[in-house]
């Protein structure tokens, strides 16, 4: 649990179109899930944590794939505007009092892991006032863990950028990840991505 003993929400970011798959990646298979339901399932899996998802597109259709779930919803109705319109809508619907920080991942990265989440956490208990990102080859993003005192720049994105700018401006501590986080944009993407992911996922076979 955080220095504050007030959890953690993780927004899971699943409101995209999906326009380079041509249909929902969120509701694509993984093993026994769904893109989805297994990025939940691993958000729950995390101590001290209230999980949450922004879904936009074909929003009905997601939300009643989480009927099981016991998952909290949050509609973006307008998630064409871009990932930054998420994230805002997300932060402002959570309600910024009850949370000691954000943890913000994608629906669309089945390699992040219980264990990289956990490290993400550990180190925000150590350092609650920086933001806590995921290294990458040549910058550092989602996902993203931002204290309560980032929530009113988070409400204020918008576009397609995300929070890369308040990443940019505050510098975070960057933990490695076990692999690259691979975005799936396109079928071979998704193929690829089970392929390598499922065969040492005996869970997930």
């Amino acid at each position: 649990m955080s220095p504050e003993d007030k959890p953690i929400a993780v927004l899971i970011l699943a409101a995209g179109g999906s326009s380079r798959m041509g249909k929902p990646k969120q509701l694509l298979p993984f093993g026994q899930d769904t893109l989805l339901t297994h990025a939940i399932r691993t958000a729950q899996k995390v101590d001290g944590t209230d999980v949450c998802v922004v879904i936009g597109a074909e929003s009905e259709t997601i939300e009643k794939s989480l009927n099981k779930l016991h998952v909290r919803t949050i509609v973006n109705s307008n998630w064409q505007e871009g990932i930054g319109s998420s994230i805002a809508v997300g932060i402002r619907e959570i309600g910024a009092s009850k949370y000691h920080g954000a943890l913000i991942l994608l629906a669309d990265q089945p390699a992040v892991d219980e264990a990289h989440l956990t490290k993400l956490l550990q180190a925000f208990d150590n350092n609650p006032t920086r933001i806590i990102a995921t290294a990458y080859p040549i910058n550092v993003g989602v996902p993203a863990l931002f204290g309560h005192e980032h929530f009113q720049a988070l409400m204020e994105l918008s576009g397609d950028q995300g929070a890369r700018k308040i990443l940019k401006q505050n510098d975070p501590i960057v933990i490695e990840p076990p692999s690259y986080f691979d975005d799936i944009d396109t079928p071979e993407d998704h193929a690829r991505c089970v392929e390598e992911l499922l065969k040492n996922s005996p869970t997930q076979k």
